[in-house]
């Protein structure tokens, strides 16, 4: 589940079976969560999202922006960006501090007023990016196809495999 959260916070995408194979090898292999998800921002398929020239800001504007939507009022947003910009300039790695976020949603309640609808349109998305990437064995490399995936699930749509498989 932790591969489909990569591929939702970093790609905007499921990963697919092949990309969460490796994912999975390089963690066997020894890899740190932290090395991995700045690999993962390095690749190509991540600077459409996360373009390398952004700088600290800009970087962690779009990592609010990617991870809450817009299910979050501007001032709680307004916070996670000078949090994240704070981590940034601190020296934290921009892979670490997208992990970070992305555990930081995700562990909040559902029915948080704050945070809730984010992090339950989180969940929705990787659960649909799991289900196809490590359930069904989806096999496309095509990062098109794997974006439009999870492109539509909200915090309301129905994640139970018959609906999505």
């Amino acid at each position: 589940f932790y591969s489909a959260k990569l591929g939702v916070a970093v790609f905007g995408a499921a990963l697919g079976a092949q990309f969460t194979a490796v994912y999975d090898s390089y963690l066997q292999a020894g890899g740190t969560q932290e090395s991995a998800w700045n690999v993962a921002l390095s690749l190509g398929a991540a600077q459409d999202v996360y373009p390398t020239t952004l700088n600290n800001q800009q970087f962690a504007q779009k990592a609010v922006d990617n991870l809450l939507g817009t299910y979050v009022d501007v001032t709680y947003k307004t916070w996670a960006v000078e949090q994240l910009t704070t981590f940034l300039q601190a020296g934290h790695s921009r892979g670490d501090v997208v992990r970070v976020a992305t555990d930081f949603v995700m562990a909040q309640d559902t029915n948080n007023v704050m945070w809730g609808a984010a992090t339950k349109a989180l969940y929705n998305k990787a659960v649909v990016a799991n289900y196809y990437s490590n359930v069904k064995n989806g096999d496309t490399v095509d990062v098109a196809t794997l974006r439009k995936i999870v492109a539509n699930v909200t915090p309301t749509t129905d994640v139970s495999p018959k609906k999505h498989g």
